[in-house]
């Protein structure tokens, strides 16, 4: 949840313990008392909302983390692979291109250029071990390109994830705002004989200013001296 959501999940908030701290006001079976249901079951799904946003955004995160380590770990397998091949376009013309290295390439362009880079490692794998490359390369491109999909898969559970929460949020906000449109009629109808309570209604149903930042303090300009 943004600044002004947290805000506005705060106001709601106070109008439910309002209602709490008065709950004969409202019986049950009364507009009143179904609006201020209502609230309640606003703020509840907001709770749940922003829990679930805040896992999304934490899942997608560590996916993003975990994707760039293996996108490395990628990359040095196939220069290994590279520079290998170079020196053997003599033998097998054109091999180095088989070869390149997708720094600029993500996604599953990525996983689709590594995979084909890997296909040509297995066709010519008795040349390649024959100059030395080892056989745990083969392995380390294979678990590597596993963990890069397995990142890319949870990077975007969690992308998806915060979006859907995200929209959730947007319509129980939306929600509440017309709840409390018809609530507040009802309850300075209900109240206006009672100047305190009425007062802590308007209070409770603000919707409180995000705070200022602080201008950069900077030292005054010192005086030009008179001559």
């Amino acid at each position: 949840m943004d600044d002004q959501e947290k805000r506005t999940l705060d106001m709601f908030k106070r109008v439910r313990d309002l209602d709490a701290a008065h709950d004969n006001l409202f019986p049950a079976g009364t507009l009143g008392r179904d609006l201020f249901d209502t609230i309640g079951g606003v703020i509840n799904d907001l709770d749940g909302f922003a829990s679930a946003e805040s896992e999304g955004e934490g899942t997608a995160r560590q996916g993003t983390i975990s994707k760039a380590t293996a996108k490395a770990a990628i990359n040095e397998d196939l220069g290994i692979f590279r520079r290998t091949a170079r020196s053997m376009s003599g033998v097998i013309p054109g091999i180095e291109e088989k070869f390149p290295l997708p720094y600029k390439l993500d996604g599953q362009e990525l996983v689709a250029a590594a995979r084909a880079a890997l296909a040509v490692a297995v066709e010519h794998k008795a040349e390649f071990i024959r100059r030395e490359v080892q056989e745990r390369v083969y392995q380390d491109l294979e678990t590597n390109l596993a963990a890069y999909e397995a990142a890319l898969t949870s990077q975007n559970t969690g992308k998806g994830a915060r979006q859907e929460a995200g929209v959730s949020i947007d319509a129980a906000i939306d929600l509440g705002m017309d709840t409390l449109h018809q609530l507040d009629p009802i309850f300075r109808n209900k109240v206006h004989n009672n100047p305190a309570l009425l007062a802590a209604w308007l209070s409770a149903k603000r919707i409180e200013r995000a705070p200022r930042r602080n201008k950069t303090n900077k030292p005054p300009t010192p005086a030009t001296p008179k001559e």
